[in-house]
């Protein structure tokens, strides 16, 4: 089972005001059918990492892609606008870069969840590359930010210490949680492990944005 196939997640997703309405809005806009395509965009990635094709296969795949590209480029909105990366309740948040986190379980200062790591995230010998997994986490700390009363913040620094390696198409659980507060400074702590052996751990600090610095979530241009 890959992790496009499992369920979604078992519990709710408590955002904050602002993150609630950023991202109800795409989910209004959004075209019926988007999330199955966001999944099928990253199923390509995977299966585009993992293949070796023959010329002619690589010619109609090229020509595949170029017609898809020119389909969707004609539709190209502004950053505003947009539904990628914006629908922060399911497991992918409605983006390709970093592999589905699958709850388990978040209260406003800790979260827990699944996730899995495909070819796409290979860094060599079967096992997930470093970027990646330091993507994995700042994605899970992000997801951890939004909820509760913390206003929006953005990543100030973010430390990964790889403790042993983190393999591909396996099931892997990811904690994070609140360590400190200090004014606009979170201080943050996470875990990455396949079963009972720690794979990554990391450290972070987000700083919650200053009023001036916050777009209105409805602030954006209506769809045309």
């Amino acid at each position: 089972m890959t992790e496009s196939d499992r369920p979604q997640p078992h519990v709710a997703v408590p955002l904050n005001g602002y993150w609630t309405e950023w991202s109800a809005r795409a989910a209004r806009n959004a075209a019926p059918g988007w999330a199955a395509l966001v999944g099928e965009m990253a199923g390509l990635q995977d299966t585009f990492a993992a293949a070796a094709p023959p010329p002619e296969a690589v010619a109609e795949a090229r020509s595949l892609v170029e017609q898809t590209r020119a389909v969707l480029a004609r539709h190209e909105v502004g950053d505003d606008d947009q539904w990628f990366g914006r629908f922060l309740p399911a497991p992918d948040r409605g983006q390709t870069f970093s592999p589905p986190i699958r709850l388990t379980g978040i209260t406003e200062h800790a979260l827990a969840g699944k996730t899995m790591f495909g070819r796409f995230h290979s860094g060599n010998n079967s096992a997930a590359h470093g970027g990646g997994i330091a993507l994995l986490f700042d994605d899970l700390f992000g997801r951890l930010v939004s909820v509760g009363d913390i206003p929006p913040a953005r990543t100030a620094s973010l430390s990964v210490n790889y403790r042993s390696v983190t393999p591909l198409d396996e099931p892997l659980a990811v904690e994070a949680s609140v360590a400190e507060v200090d004014g606009r400074k979170l201080y943050l702590t996470g875990t990455l492990r396949h079963g009972d052996r720690l794979c990554a751990d990391a450290t972070a600090l987000f700083l919650t944005l200053r009023p001036e610095q916050i777009r209105p979530a409805e602030a954006e241009a209506p769809p045309g």
